[in-house]
């Protein structure tokens, strides 16, 4: 369902920039105007910043600017996993869908119908989380979507 809010160019053109390899943002925070016509980019954090760790991102970021604001946040998620004494970097994006219980009802209804448009403009595979509170983005639940890639 498209409830009429557009995906800005410059949100696809920032999230290009964004996925490049010499990039040097941590996380993209997308979010609805305040007129409900368009999504845009509403924050670029870079890397050694605030949002360096997915913990990091929900201390810093979310609990502390938006923990009643709905937004769209795309982390470059790095960790190491070790198998047979070998240390491996992995690095995912991940698509992180916070709308929490507290917003108001007509940001909740444009969240969710904007969601898939936002996803598929960004024309990108990422690793899907989806919040309503604090505690549906514990790490754990991070790293349980991640298992079958890591």
């Amino acid at each position: 369902m498209d409830a009429g809010v557009r995906v800005s160019d410059s949100c696809i053109d920032e999230f290009k920039t964004f996925n490049s390899q010499k990039s040097q943002w941590r996380a993209l925070v997308f979010a609805i105007n305040d007129e409900c016509s368009s999504v845009d980019v509403v924050k670029k954090i870079a890397k050694g910043e605030n949002a360096d760790t997915w913990n990091d991102l929900i201390e810093n970021v979310i609990k502390k600017e938006y923990e009643t604001s709905p937004v769209w946040v795309t982390l470059n998620f790095e960790t190491v996993k070790v198998e047979d004494s070998v240390e491996r970097h992995i690095s995912k994006l991940v698509y992180l869908h916070w709308c929490p219980n507290k917003s108001k009802l007509k940001l909740k209804m444009l969240m969710a119908s904007t969601k898939g448009t936002l996803y598929s403009k960004l024309n990108c595979s990422m690793v899907c989380m989806e919040g309503t509170a604090l505690a549906d983005l514990e790490e754990k639940y991070l790293l349980e979507k991640l298992k079958s890639s890591l």
